[in-house]
């Protein structure tokens, strides 16, 4: 039997992105999650900022715990803009373990997805995505993390 999620919830937010600006979405069966993100914005390079940082912690609840290991798919889409020499990072924790989101190689969309191993007897998902943009002025940086999408 394939996991079957049925829903998320937030942990602590260095940002906007919690329940309140974020639209999340599950599919009647379980098959998958979707959650658009109202204000997860990075902006550095103002008179005022020279950084910005972003984070959410979310954690993909199942319905009932995996029988066997399966696979699941975590697609991220996100929007970068930086100019000269300003510089933007993007990096997702599944399984406690850092990975670069990088936005350039996947495809022209400007989205990555990851394959996630999830191991008998899993019962929940944590995921943290992390953006940091840097600039000075006149300089500017932008990364916003759109929408991160959870299939089977």
């Amino acid at each position: 039997m394939n996991p079957a999620f049925k829903g998320i919830t937030f942990g602590n937010q260095l940002t906007d992105s919690g329940p309140v600006n974020a639209k999340v979405t599950v599919a009647p069966d379980g098959s998958a999650v979707s959650v658009l993100f109202d204000k997860m914005q990075a902006q550095a390079g103002t008179a005022k900022r020279s950084s910005s940082h972003i984070r959410c912690n979310l954690t993909l609840r199942l319905v009932s715990p995996v029988e066997a290991a399966a696979e699941i798919h975590l697609d991220v889409r996100e929007a970068m803009i930086k100019r000269n020499c300003s510089t933007v990072s993007s990096t997702i924790l599944i399984h406690k373990r850092a990975r670069p989101l990088t936005f350039s190689d996947p495809d022209t969309q400007g989205h990555s997805c990851y394959v996630v191993t999830l191991l008998k007897v899993t019962r929940k998902l944590s995921v943290s995505i992390v953006a940091t943009a840097r600039a000075k002025y006149p300089e500017s940086a932008i990364v916003a993390i759109d929408s991160l999408g959870v299939i089977k």
